[in-house]
């Protein structure tokens, strides 16, 4: 959710994948939000496994590694104009 927020508040972050904002924004856990990075630099983020037999929250990290500039769960789940149900495709 404070990646999507993060993409509404600040229209350079929606530029990048989900997996690119380590790179350029920091986790502040107390005020939970990203803050930008003073110096862009190379991080390893970390980003959850989920077994493929979960398959909505499956897919939905496979769609959030691959979309640009989404505001709520409906863009990442939009896919050639076509808003779907879910995270199956």
């Amino acid at each position: 959710m404070a990646w999507l927020e993060l993409n509404k508040r600040d229209p350079e972050a929606a530029k990048f994948l989900y997996e690119q904002i380590p790179n350029f924004y920091t986790w502040n856990g107390k005020d939970k939000e990203f803050r930008r990075r003073l110096k862009p630099s190379f991080v390893v983020g970390r980003i959850n496994y989920v077994p493929p037999k979960i398959d909505d929250a499956y897919h939905l990290r496979i769609l959030i590694n691959n979309k640009k500039e989404p505001f709520s769960f409906d863009d990442i789940k939009t896919v050639e104009g076509v808003v779907h149900e879910s995270c199956l495709l």
